[in-house]
């Protein structure tokens, strides 16, 4: 069951369900908290058998008919024809109104800012004009197979002082949530301690988060994410994420770090009305177990498949456009036993 964290009075639940234009509403009270039930804006229909359920601080909803799975977000986007995160602003907006006019729930918070913890980080653009970002960068990136229009798009950019490629992470709605710096050597090759990386950047990890804003907030690439079926491919690294999007697949998402997979990961998927994920982590043992632990987090939200890597293949990176386009055609349901690679 898809569900939206948002906390709300049952009265102002049932005024939005009536400016959407839905019919014939009504409340029932049941087990899981107040329901209301509707006819189904996906699809036609003269009885009702859709509905919302507001269980506590949870808005979530489903159709018994057809099938469709939403939160209030998802609806009233649908409803009003707009996109997922005007309709994620358009709430926010509201309810930080409602908490300023209506005294006697002013204790209510607003649904991303729950816990000290859980505050959304932002910085203004402005934080990437040192870096040149769109404009300059290391000569590596561009050697690793990215093109200038890569570059612009993304803004990528070049950290002189850190000797790092930067990449600028942005929220759904486009606003800056943070950088990462990407080293230009590697840390190890053939397995052995590279000396010239630890000359230049020490025992550093290779990627670097610059404030140490909240990665497990983010989704990178979800300002620019297009998706006509409602399926997320799902790689592991920033460069994963360039490469889908340079050769096409615009419906990839990066979770940066895969064992930082989070409610936070799973709550944006839902925002912009994913069904189906497509695994297509690195295809080695961190991979692997990353897979899983996506897997179980992510199993009650989403269908989920994974892809079969070549021989030899470590990510995809190392994949052509065709290759991509052959392997995620033959993707399977996830499962745990040892799968058989196509070529």
């Amino acid at each position: 069951m898809f569900r939206g964290d948002i906390k709300m009075q049952e009265h102002e639940l049932e005024e939005i369900l009536y400016e959407l234009g839905l019919q014939k509403i009504r409340k029932i009270h049941g087990r899981k908290g107040v329901n209301f039930q509707f006819l189904c804006p996906f699809h036609g229909e003269s009885r009702p058998s859709a509905g919302v359920v507001l269980d506590g601080n949870s808005v979530y909803g489903q159709c018994y008919s057809c099938g469709e799975t939403f939160t209030l977000a998802k609806l009233i986007a649908h409803c009003n024809g707009t996109r997922i995160y005007e309709a994620i602003n358009w709430l926010d907006e509201r309810f930080s109104i409602t908490k300023k006019e209506i005294k006697q729930i002013s204790h209510l918070k607003r649904w991303d800012d729950v816990r000290e913890s859980d505050k959304r980080v932002e910085f203004p653009i402005t934080k990437i004009a040192p870096y040149r970002s769109g404009k300059e960068t290391h000569n590596y990136f561009f050697d690793r197979g990215f093109s200038d229009e890569t570059a612009k798009d993304f803004l990528i950019g070049w950290d002189k002082l850190k000797y790092r490629i930067t990449i600028p992470v942005f929220h759904l709605d486009g606003k800056l949530a943070g950088v990462i710096g990407r080293a230009v050597l590697e840390p190890k090759i053939n397995g052995e301690d590279n000396k010239e990386y630890l000359a230049v950047y020490g025992r550093s990890p290779k990627y670097y988060i610059y404030d140490n804003f909240p990665i497990s907030h983010v989704l990178f690439g979800s300002h620019c994410f297009e998706s006509r079926d409602k399926t997320v491919i799902i790689v592991e690294g920033t460069f994963d994420l360039l490469w889908m999007h340079q050769h096409g697949f615009k419906n990839t998402l990066s979770i940066i770090v895969a064992k930082n997979f989070s409610q936070h990961h799973i709550d944006i998927l839902n925002f912009i009305g994913t069904e189906s994920l497509v695994l297509m982590l690195d295809n080695d043992s961190a991979g692997e177990m990353g897979a899983t632990q996506i897997y179980k987090k992510a199993k009650d939200y989403f269908k989920i498949y994974r892809v079969i890597f070549p021989r030899k293949v470590k990510d995809v990176m190392e994949l052509n456009k065709d290759q991509l386009a052959t392997i995620i055609e033959n993707k399977v349901p996830f499962s745990y036993r040892k799968l058989k690679r196509i070529f």
